[in-house]
């Protein structure tokens, strides 16, 4: 079933005591949108864990959705609501999840706030892996700066995402 929800909907069905009304508002996330993702960041960071989970399933619905073909603003929307996250002082679980889910919905605005990222020991995995996702010379640029820039030991990481790049592109016959 999918249902049309306002981000104020799913929040407040996310943040409700009905456990099914909350299962389902997080399974049909999708339309709710980019304002959602903040309030969803701050459930993750809460002390409810079945919350928290549906938080993420709805977040992970609305980032995926963005994806579809043919809404490039919802997805660049929804692009900088994640960063947004990331760049935040949020509990670092939700960072994360908002760092990763960037590799699927980031685009070329994501780069530079990845590329910070990238200078924050807890984060500089997720964020090395996102710009690897990301298609585009942006992101290429992007880990190619890192690189020259990086931390002792962790130049090699960010080479290896940039071969990885170039064989998955020539492997999956893309210029």
């Amino acid at each position: 079933m999918d249902v049309q929800m306002t981000a104020r909907q799913l929040i407040e069905a996310i943040r409700g005591t009905d456990a099914d009304a909350r299962w389902s508002a997080a399974e049909n996330a999708a339309g709710a949108g980019a304002e959602a993702i903040p309030e969803l960041a701050q459930v993750m960071d809460g002390n409810d864990p079945e919350k928290a989970k549906a938080a993420r399933v709805a977040m992970d619905r609305i980032a995926l959705a963005s994806t579809a073909p043919g809404d490039e603003e919802r997805r660049r929307q929804v692009s900088e609501a994640l960063a947004a996250v990331a760049r935040g002082d949020g509990a670092l679980a939700a960072r994360r999840h908002a760092v990763r889910l960037l590799g699927l919905a980031g685009g070329e605005e994501a780069c530079d706030t990845l590329a910070a990222l990238i200078g924050q020991k807890d984060l500089r995995e997720d964020a090395r892996m996102a710009l690897q996702r990301i298609p585009g010379k942006a992101a290429d640029r992007t880990l190619e700066r890192a690189a020259r820039n990086a931390p002792a030991g962790y130049e090699s990481a960010l080479r290896r995402s940039l071969q990885d790049r170039k064989v998955t592109r020539r492997d999956a016959g893309i210029r």
